[in-house]
Formats: structure tokens, sequence, C-alpha cells
């Protein structure tokens, strides 16, 4: 939430110093979703045109962020329910990914409070 509604810029380096003040040990980087894929599944690389996210990664768990764009919208909410906006966001639940094979799946979906 803080990385939502106290910072101008949304990199994924401040994502990062914010998450590792909590949890020393996580790893953060993007993934992307395909905007064309009929399946929501997430990719290491950017091919074509596709959508953000942070993924965390902290003792063989794996979690899934939204990439805010502006205060008013997250670059797209695949994988997570509720409406909030990156501005009036209150709580957020990270969705749980695993890996299958070259893609990441969501376990568990999120929730944006």
């Amino acid at each position: 939430m803080e990385f939502c509604q106290n910072n101008k810029e949304f990199r994924v380096e401040i994502l990062e110093k914010i998450i590792k003040e909590i949890v020393p040990n996580a790893k953060i980087r993007t993934v992307y979703r395909p905007t064309g894929a009929n399946e929501t599944y997430f990719a290491d690389k950017r091919e074509g045109s596709c959508q953000m996210y942070y993924l965390v990664i902290n003792d063989h768990k794996n979690y899934l962020f939204p990439a805010p764009v502006t205060f008013e919208r997250f670059e797209e909410k695949k994988g997570f329910n509720g409406s909030s906006t990156p501005g009036n966001l209150q709580k957020i639940i990270p969705a749980e990914l695993v890996r299958n094979e070259l893609r990441w799946e969501i376990k568990t979906p999120g929730q944006l409070i």
C-alpha cells in the first residue's frame, strides 16, 4: 500500500526497497501477461503486447502484485478480486503463483481491498 499511495513513480526498485525492509531475503522482479492470451499466465520476458506485474519470491513462495500506472489505475488486475485503485487501496493480498514449465500460473487469486 505504501508503494501505491506514497510514490510519484512506480518502479520495481522502489517496491523492492519497501519489501526488503520487511522481508530481507525476498527477490523482486517483473513478469508479463500477454494481452491476447486466453489463459491467465505470466512470462519472465516481455514479448509483444503485454501487461507488467511484480513477482516476489520468498522461501519457495511466489507472490504476484499488480503494477500501478497512476494513482487511479493498475496496469491490469487479472488474478485479483476487488475494484480498488492504487490511490484508495487499503489492503492487498497478493496472488500466489506456481511455476508450470516456462510460465507462471495463479494458484490462489489475490485481493485488492
